[in-house]
């Protein structure tokens, strides 16, 4: 599998989906790898949830950042798209990682419990 092709000295960031053999890269056998989990995959885990609202609030957030994307589309000048993703997803990515942290930290989170069929704590942001 990834063993094949990713050196345990590879420094740099590595982009899996949510396959359970990618976790490896997290551990100490690939200190200075980062894993960078897909958008879309994670995306899927809350559309599992149904129709809970804050799981509604995440997936929304999640396509804020895809709508970013599929503005630039047109645009194929990787300078001016690195700038537009600069300027416009780290407030998105900020919001997303809030709201996130507050559904962690809710006291009837589960964080062993898988999303789907369950609901997600109340939050404010």
């Amino acid at each position: 599998m990834f063993r094949e092709y990713l050196d345990k000295s590879y420094e740099g960031a590595v982009h899996t989906d949510g396959l359970a053999c990618y976790k490896e890269i997290e551990t100490g056998t690939y200190p200075k790898a980062i894993r960078i989990s897909c958008a879309q995959h994670a995306k899927r885990k809350f559309k599992d949830v149904g129709e809970d609202c804050q799981a509604k609030e995440i997936i929304d957030t999640i396509n804020e950042l895809y709508q970013i994307e599929h503005k630039m589309l047109p645009e194929w000048d990787t300078e001016k798209r690195l700038a537009s993703r600069n300027e416009k997803a780290p407030p998105v990515l900020e919001l997303l990682e809030k709201k996130l942290l507050l559904i962690k930290a809710a006291p009837d989170f589960l964080p062993s419990s898988p999303p789907g069929g369950n609901r997600l704590p109340a939050y404010r942001v």
